[in-house]
């Protein structure tokens, strides 16, 4: 166990899917083993060390690494020749990467940063102290059963996270002003477009809320409405002043891309200088 790291385990708010990883763990070594422990307490470090983060399904090499090292005794050194046969063959009907508690702490490192997306979406309570539990509080409003909604729409968040981490990086812990060397400032396109793509999802909150009100569009909205008229003339009823901010940001959703292509000129020419 990598304790350099344990910290971070403790303090990272996704025990669901710390459990999900450790027991798929648990289960990949024990299905070796038929399940008896007494058998999986006969695995040894340097076995596991040599396995980790093969993958025999989608690489011919590591198929053929595994099949040498379990075979010529290289690895089970606890076991007989029949029951690294037997091993052997399990391990060929896996489709899996081989995973470890190695693999597990350096993994940490990823979804730590991928939790700190997910955190800005929700406000973590001592009664919901883990981020499933707290998106499970943020009114989805789709159709399909609740955990049907629940799942899928947070599976999507992750999703989002996983690709775009490190546009996202974390927030500031203290209220401290002064700026500090390395730490950069989160993309406001990237923070906003997770909290529109949490909103469709059906999850809603006060952190998605002011996410969506970064908006480029919603603050270029806002300063047209308030040049377009006098202010010392004019005002808006406060009632409709948002909406009004929805309706101008609407129109901008409807602009397409332009695909450009390569002019003619362009393409002659850059044959010209291959031939030449």
């Amino acid at each position: 166990m990598n304790l350099n790291s344990l910290h971070r385990v403790l303090t990272l708010n996704c025990d669901e899917e710390i459990i999900i990883y450790l027991t798929h763990v648990k289960q990949f070594w024990s299905s070796l083993m038929n399940n008896d422990r007494d058998k999986m307490m006969k695995i040894d470090l340097h076995t596991m060390e040599i396995l980790q983060l093969l993958a025999l399904d989608v690489s011919c090499k590591d198929a053929k690494t595994v099949q040498s090292v379990v075979l010529d005794d290289k690895v089970f050194v606890n076991f007989n020749d029949s029951d690294r046969a037997a091993i052997w063959n399990k391990l060929q009907e896996k489709r899996e990467i081989i995973l470890s508690l190695h693999t597990f702490f350096q993994n940490i490192y990823y979804l730590e940063a991928c939790v700190n997306c997910v955190k800005r979406l929700v406000v973590l309570s001592r009664l919901r102290s883990t981020l499933r539990s707290a998106t499970s509080e943020t009114g989805q409003r789709r159709s399909g059963s609740l955990a049907q909604r629940a799942e899928l729409g947070y599976r999507q968040l992750w999703l989002y996270a996983m690709r775009h981490y490190s546009k996202m990086p974390r927030e500031p812990e203290s209220d401290d002003l002064v700026a500090r060397p390395g730490h950069e400032k989160a993309d406001e396109t990237a923070l906003h477009e997770m909290a529109v793509l949490a909103q469709k999802l059906g999850f809603d909150s006060t952190r998605i809320t002011d996410l969506i009100e970064l908006s480029p569009d919603r603050q270029i909205a806002r300063a047209v409405l308030l040049k377009a008229q006098d202010p010392e003339r004019f005002q808006y009823d406060s009632g409709i002043f948002e909406i009004l901010i929805d309706r101008i940001t609407e129109c901008f959703s409807l602009a397409v891309l332009i695909e450009r292509q390569l002019s003619c000129d362009f393409i002659s020419n850059s044959k010209t200088k291959l031939n030449t």
